[in-house]
């Protein structure tokens, strides 16, 4: 046995030493030998050997630094804890740093006899500390420059969500995310601090999973009203297999990412293995999810009563196919369509199966996992989906060499409805006839109406497969020098199938045949990243440094084809069954992007930081001399609770910084080959096949250019009793990438163009924390966040005399609409009146006066926590101040034509007089009905569909009990619920849906159970 020397840790200022990288390649070219050599080029004389433990849990601490005092010599401790140390002088100051742990300073006099054993005490404070990444660097949050946001694993896993970005909806500041449809599968609005761009597709944040970037663009070309899978390529992670998601926003986290980063990052981490003796996991859940609530409709009195009053009122009598109103439908029947039609139980199944653990040099994780889930809609409507993810971590045994992989696979099957039936289900007539015969076939009454189940009968199905790889391997060459190389690789492939059957038309129309529509489409991804990390420690100094390069090539392929004339339904999905098929869409695109990339990190007395990043980007979407663009960042942070003045006068600040960062970004978010002539296949007149131009050439255009500025504080107090952040943002978006529009006589529509425009985007940014201290059997916590975000176009030459006249306005939000101005009901009339400003009658554009806004003000999340014992409980509330359209010009026609109508319409006008919100009511939808005319003008112009849709709304509630442990293995039970209650002012079906048309956000119930072995 060896004899120890043991030296216990105690406080010491300023977190632990860390080795970081530094970007000089041709420096370490030619003084690599001084580098890595003995400090100051010294003989070496003593040479001893040491462990480094825990006091808390009495284990080795891997990674942990080990340095010379006052010199550039030193080293980490291996996968045991051990470390080898040679020194000059006889008399030396060893200090041992760990990240959590209090930095241990000992003095020693060599040589020594035995082996050191030291052991650092852990900084309850740090141990706290969130690690932050930006995918090239990590970081404490309490040393980081950038504003970066994070959610992990924990919060993440008690909510009831197949899609990783809706457990994130609400609890990041600064990060707007919309569920826009409840139907499985379904995709997902996402920005973060507004839009940069001018164009709706130019503001999509880069995706990172694992290293590797992750296309965010839908691949659907036949969902249709479905919003199905291959739209939101994100259903394609599991998110009990997601360990943490990180936002990056601002300049300094963002610009090490050029051009790919102008919008934001999101880095999605999955879980890996431990140091830890094999252990399995099993997690199993069932869910229950309906629609929230129900819009108030008439009943069949009501509705009869309004269609005879609009009948009355335009002095009219019903015709023969007025079949609701004229006694060919049961006047007496009742039908509350929403129940019929979404009224449904959407079960959620899922199984999760993990393996994990390892030795001190290898570690490994493996996940299979099945989630099924079904529909409110009537019918045998199913998506599913089954994952696996394995990951494997190994380091040599004197830990210079580590290797990482990891693979995601998930198969998706979406069988869903391809109609979404929420807006049939709002304006169906409540006395509309019975759904089936007395013989269970479908009802056409007489063909007085299309029946909304022939809607379901069209076959849909989309089949998705995702694969993400990613594998890393690096080298320390010394204790400041390691070069790394990350490599990744995904695919994505899609295949669709819709088919519209016989079946699907009324019988009583002329015999039809059946049309098929097939699409497949797959992209592949490929990176790789060589870099060179340096970093060494001189006094009170530290130093770290990255350089690297990244190579990175997109290929993707679609089609879509359409068969027809089938002549019978059985034989819809074979195409060769079709009597003519149809090509629509064949496309083949390459788009490579490279980048070289350099950081440059200095700490000063652990409280001041400062971070250049640098990045030069070029990418093949630009024509020869406008391809390449250099992007950079400046982000440094004042620690001032590190003063020494501050220990005493703000001894109730543990933790307090101030930082701040500006920088330039990027972005090339436009289609491929837009500086290029295309054209396109095109029958000649006699028929042969020829080529038609489709596209103008531009090769002079370049890069959208987004400045970022940001200021911020964060503390924390009262012994970590709570925590806060503010920040303040300005970001300036200019070279804007837009269709430039041409004169029709040119044949072309557009032309891509550099407009000189500059859109402004400002913000607040508040984050509050309130935990109970140093308690073990009960804990208690409440986290808010809140955002305060502003748009502005601030620039755009010569827009009176362009197409976003009627669009855009200077000086004003992009999110506005502009609109006629609501003036009131005419009291003699019963009709809508609108401002009219040269006398001449309502004409678009000129009376476009009204300019209102439809955007978030502010936004935000409270949770609240309780653990007690075993059992926890967490509650989210969102919260979201908004302006938007006005449910009742969404889906529903003029109140008194045909349709279903909200029942507060019966508080109409009736006669001259009558002082009322609702129009007479008019079955008249011709162009000479002033109540139609001024009905139309206020559904596409009128200034009063514009509303209040703010809304309060308990987002997610977990309530989880474990067992106590050693009686039981490892045990939680859980039930966890989703959209569970909603205040909102704005009485349609969802708030957050503008016009009513999609399926809400259902309410889920889910019970589980989890064990691990």
């Amino acid at each position: 046995m060896k004899t120890l020397y043991r030296f216990a840790g105690s406080a010491s200022p300023g977190p632990p030493a860390r080795y970081l990288p530094m970007p000089f390649c041709v420096i370490l070219f030619f003084l690599g030998p001084w580098l890595v050599g003995p400090a100051y080029g010294q003989p070496i004389a003593y040479h001893f050997q040491g462990k480094v433990l825990s006091t808390h849990t009495n284990e080795s601490l891997p990674g942990a630094s080990v340095q010379l005092k006052g010199t550039r010599q030193g080293t980490t401790t291996d996968a045991e804890g051990a470390f080898t140390l040679s020194a000059a002088d006889s008399r030396v100051t060893l200090r041992v740093s760990f990240i959590g742990y209090h930095t241990l300073d000992t003095l020693l006099q060599l040589p020594l006899t035995r082996e050191l054993l030291l052991t650092l005490k852990p900084d309850e404070a740090m141990l706290e500390e969130v690690t932050v990444s930006t995918g090239y660097w990590e970081s404490t949050k309490r040393l980081s420059t950038g504003n970066i946001s994070k959610v992990t694993a924990e919060t993440i896993e008690k909510q009831p969500v197949s899609n990783v970005l809706s457990a994130l909806i609400g609890r990041m500041p600064g990060v707007n995310i919309r569920q826009t449809t409840g139907i499985p599968g379904g995709s997902l609005s996402l920005q973060i601090r507004g839009r940069n761009s001018l164009r709706s597709n130019g503001n999509n944040p880069l995706i990172v999973i694992d290293g590797v970037p992750f296309d965010l663009e839908s691949m659907d070309q036949l969902g249709g009203q479905l919003y199905s899978s291959g739209s939101n390529p994100l259903e394609g992670l599991n998110p009990s297999d997601i360990a943490s998601v990180e936002v990056l926003k601002d300049a300094d986290a963002t610009a090490i990412y050029g051009s790919r980063g102008g919008n934001g990052v999101i880095l999605i981490t999955t879980k890996r293995g431990t140091r830890e003796k094999i252990k399995s996991e099993v997690n199993l859940s069932q869910g229950f999810g309906r629609i929230s609530g129900k819009v108030s409709l008439l009943d069949t009195p009501q509705y009869l009563e309004m269609r005879r009053e609009a009948f009355q009122n335009d002095h009219a009598e019903p015709q023969p196919y007025d079949y609701d109103i004229n006694g060919t439908w049961d006047q007496n029947r009742y039908t509350d369509w929403q129940k019929v039609l979404l009224g449904g139980t959407a079960l959620t199944s899922r199984g999760q199966l993990s393996v994990y653990g390892g030795t001190g040099h290898t570690n490994f994780r493996i996940s299979g996992g099945v989630y099924r889930e079904t529909s409110v809609f009537p019918g045998d409507f199913s998506y599913l989906k089954k994952s696996v993810q394995a990951n494997m971590n190994h380091q040599s045994e004197n830990g210079k060499l580590q290797l990482s992989f990891s693979a995601s696979y998930l198969s998706d099957l979406n069988r869903q409805s391809r109609e979404d039936l929420t807006r049939h289900a709002l304006i169906l007539p409540p006395n509309a006839p019975a759904l089936f015969t007395p013989e269970g076939t479908l009802n056409w009454e007489g063909t007085t109406w299309q029946n909304p189940l022939s809607y379901i009968v069209r076959k849909y199905r989309a089949e998705s497969d995702y694969l993400v790889s990613a594998g890393t391997a690096s080298f320390q060459v010394s204790p400041r020098l390691k070069f790394k190389t990350n490599l990744g690789f995904t695919t994505t492939q899609i295949t669709q199938f819709t088919g519209t059957p016989i079946s699907y038309y009324n019988p009583a129309y002329a015999v039809q045949t059946g049309i098929a529509q097939f699409a497949d489409g797959s992209r592949r991804t490929w990176l790789a990243e060589p870099q060179a990390e340096y970093g060494f420690a001189l006094r009170d100094s530290r130093f770290s440094a990255l350089v690297g390069a990244t190579f990175q090539q997109n290929t993707s392929h679609s089609r879509s084809l359409q068969g027809s004339g089938y002549i019978h339904d059985m034989l819809l999905e074979n195409l060769q069954a079709a009597s003519v098929v149809t090509v629509y869409a064949d496309n083949y695109n390459v788009y490579r992007t490279q980048g070289f990339y350099a950081r440059l990190n200095y700490n000063l007395y652990e409280r001041y930081v400062l971070n250049l990043t640098a990045r030069s980007d070029g990418s093949s979407r630009f024509g020869p001399g406008k391809r390449y663009a250099r992007f950079g960042a400046i982000g440094a942070a004042w620690i001032f609770s590190e003063e020494p003045w501050a220990k005493g006068m703000l001894a109730f600040i543990d933790h307090g910084k101030i930082r701040a960062s500006y920088g330039i970004t990027g972005s090339d978010q436009i289609g491929d080959y837009g500086y290029l002539e295309t054209y396109v296949a095109t029958a000649t007149y006699n028929g042969d096949k020829g080529l038609a131009p489709s596209r103008l050439a531009n090769p002079d255009y370049a890069w959208e250019i987004n400045r970022k500025m940001e200021v911020a504080l964060e503390a924390r107090l009262f012994k970590g009793v709570i925590d806060l952040g503010a920040s303040w943002y300005g970001n300036r978006s200019s070279s804007q990438l837009v269709g430039y529009p041409l004169s029709l006589v040119t044949g072309f529509p557009s032309i891509q163009y550099n407009l000189p425009a500059t859109v402004s985007n400002t913000g607040l940014e508040f984050e509050l924390g309130i935990q109970e201290p140093g308690q073990k059997k009960f804990k208690w916590e409440v986290r808010l966040n809140l955002a305060l975000p502003r748009s502005k176009l601030l620039r755009y030459p010569n827009l009176d005399g362009s197409p976003d006249a009627n669009r855009y306005e200077v000086g004003k939000s992009l999110n506005i609409t502009k609109k006629y101005r609501y003036t009131g009901l005419d009291p003699e009339e019963g009709i809508f009146t609108f401002q009219d400003i040269d006398g001449g009658g309502l004409r678009y554009p000129n009376d476009l006066q009204a300019i209102k806004s439809v955007e978030q003000r502010f936004l935000g999340g409270l949770q609240h926590t309780i653990v007690v014992w075993g059992l926890e409980l967490e509650g989210f509330w969102q919260y979201v101040g908004q302006s938007g359209f006005n449910y009742l010009y969404g889906p529903f026609s003029m109140a008194g034509a045909y349709g279903n109508q909200p029942s507060e319409v019966m508080g109409r006008w009736q006669q001259p007089g009558d002082l009322s919100r609702f129009p007479r009511f008019s079955q008249d939808r011709t162009l000479g009905n002033p109540a139609y005319n001024q009905f139309s003008n206020a559904q596409s112009y009128g200034d009063n569909v514009i509303g209040n849709t703010s809304f309060l709304r308990l987002k997610n509630l977990s309530l989880s009990y474990s067992l106590p442990k050693g009686r039981y293995p490892k045990t939680r039970l859980y039930v966890q619920g989703q959209n569970l209650l909603t205040f909102s002012r704005h009485w349609a079906l969802d708030p957050e849906q503008a016009f009513v048309q999609n399926l809400p956000s259902l309410k889920t119930l889910l019970l589980g159970l989890q064990l691990t072995l």
